[in-house]
């Protein structure tokens, strides 16, 4: 960074990687309430359109929802690499897309596999003695009724 830039902005300037922003500045250096506050507001008005957003990439609206409190995380821990002055949502919606693409990576790892012919003949040995346990029980309690 040149002498001129650090001057103009600031001896703190060539130090913090911050642009000359009015906003995120007060004296020289950057203001952390004003640049979290401005976060705050930034995160908080993003959250309709990311959660749209996640809605439809997830095509679940519990899903998404799942999915944007861990973008939010995210974006909360990482909101020091966000260069004000930028495009927020672009950054934000990129942090949520790739915490989509995780989410649906788990869960298809989640999934376990079984063999179909396996669940059916397992399934069909219980309906049957069930239904017959069930039958038996009902029968019984009848006859105390009547």
């Amino acid at each position: 960074m040149n002498d001129a830039v650090a001057t103009a902005n600031g001896p703190d300037a060539s130090r913090d990687g911050e642009s000359g922003d009015p906003r995120t500045r007060s004296g020289g250096t950057v203001s952390n309430c004003d640049s979290r506050d401005e976060f705050v507001r930034l995160l908080t008005s993003a959250q309709p359109r990311l959660f749209s957003y996640l809605a439809m990439v997830l095509g679940d609206v519990h899903d998404a929802n799942n999915v944007l409190q861990e973008a939010n995380v995210t974006l909360w821990t990482k909101a020091d690499e966000f260069t004000p002055g930028t495009n927020f949502l672009a950054w934000a919606r990129e942090v949520a897309y790739f915490k989509a693409l995780a989410f649906v990576r788990d869960r298809k790892r989640d999934k376990l596999i079984v063999d179909q012919d396996l669940i059916e003949r397992v399934a069909a040995g219980r309906q049957h003695g069930e239904i017959d346990q069930r039958r038996a029980s009902l029968r019984h309690c009848l006859s105390h009724l009547q």
